[in-house]
């Protein structure tokens, strides 16, 4: 999973170089945009194709879940990510760059923050038991 870290860096790298060299601060902006686009048509393609590919990421971190527990996962972050997409446009296309910076600190990392947390009771919902010792 370094690509999701290496593809992050080399947009980074891109519209923050644009930035600097076009003194246009629209580049940055566009960045979580893009990053959000990506983590979708990843769980995209994963939901698809069957294939782990950032689900297994999403749930290393939590207890297992069944099958229908973590499409559901799934499903709601691709469309969390969709949908923050669009609030950075339209934030990034209506804000100074002094508020997005704002939303984007507080709103956008508290948003992905407590749609975290909303998850935990589908998690649990859906937690798979935990295997007995045979001791």
């Amino acid at each position: 999973f370094a690509f999701i870290p290496a593809m992050t860096a080399v947009i980074v790298g891109v519209l923050g170089g644009l930035t600097l060299y076009l003194n246009d601060p629209d580049f940055i902006k566009m960045k979580p945009t893009i990053v959000y686009l990506l983590f979708a048509l990843i769980i995209a393609i994963e939901l698809v194709s069957g294939r782990p590919l950032l689900g297994k990421a999403m749930t290393a971190a939590m207890p297992p879940i069944d099958a229908m527990g973590k499409r559901s996962l799934l499903l709601r972050f691709l469309v969390f990510f969709v949908a923050m997409a669009v609030i950075n446009e339209v934030a990034r296309r209506a804000l100074s760059t002094d508020h997005w910076v704002m939303w984007k600190v507080f709103g956008g990392i508290g948003a992905t923050f407590l749609f975290s947390l909303a998850q935990i009771p589908l998690v649990s919902r859906h937690r798979l038991p935990e295997p007995q010792d045979a001791s």
